[in-house]
C-alpha cells in the first residue's frame, strides 16, 4: 500500500534529497565549504534506535545552528515529534560532529525536552545525512 507510514517516510526523504540536495555533489576527494553564518542545511538520517529524522537548519555563525527537527516514532506517545533545537558543530571537512538540545512537542501536544549528539556527513553543500542519539522526556 502506497500510503503506509514507511511509504510516506520514504517519499519525504526522496523529496528532501531532490529539492534541497540538488547542488553539486561532493566528490570523494573534494572539500566542501565549511558551514558559515547564514548557511542553510537540510538533513535526513536516524535518531538512535533507528528512528527516521528530518531536519532543516540555519547557521547563526560558523559553529552554532538553529534547527527544526521531525522524529518519527511509531507506537510511542504519538507517531511524530517536532523539536526546535540549537546545536554546536565542530566541522571537519565533510564530517560534522555536534551536540544539540531543544524543546518541542509530540503530535498529541505534550511538551518535551531533548538533548543529544551525533555526526552529520555532507553529501552536497546544502544536504547531509546524520546519525544522532537523543535523550529526552516530557514535562509539564
Amino acid at each position: 500500500m502506497l500510503f503506509t507510514k514507511r511509504g510516506i517516510i520514504i517519499a519525504l526523504a526522496v523529496s528532501f534529497m531532490i529539492i534541497f540536495g540538488s547542488g553539486d555533489s561532493l566528490a570523494a576527494n573534494s572539500k566542501p565549504n565549511l558551514p558559515k553564518k547564514g548557511d542553510k542545511e537540510v538533513s535526513a538520517g536516524v535518531a538512535l534506535p533507528l528512528l527516521p529524522l528530518f531536519a532543516v537548519g540555519w547557521y547563526a555563525n560558523d559553529n552554532v545552528e538553529f534547527e527544526a527537527n521531525v522524529v518519527f516514532w511509531p507506537g510511542a506517545c504519538a507517531d511524530a515529534y517536532i523539536i526546535g533545537s540549537i546545536s554546536y558543530n565542530w566541522p571537519i571537512e565533510r564530517f560534522i560532529p555536534y551536540v544539540t538540545g531543544g524543546v518541542g512537542t509530540c503530535a498529541h501536544g505534550y511538551p518535551l525536552w531533548a538533548i543529544g549528539g551525533g555526526l552529520k556527513i555532507k553529501l552536497t553543500e546544502g544536504f547531509s545525512i546524520r546519525a544522532v542519539f537523543i535523550y529526552g522526556s516530557f514535562f509539564g
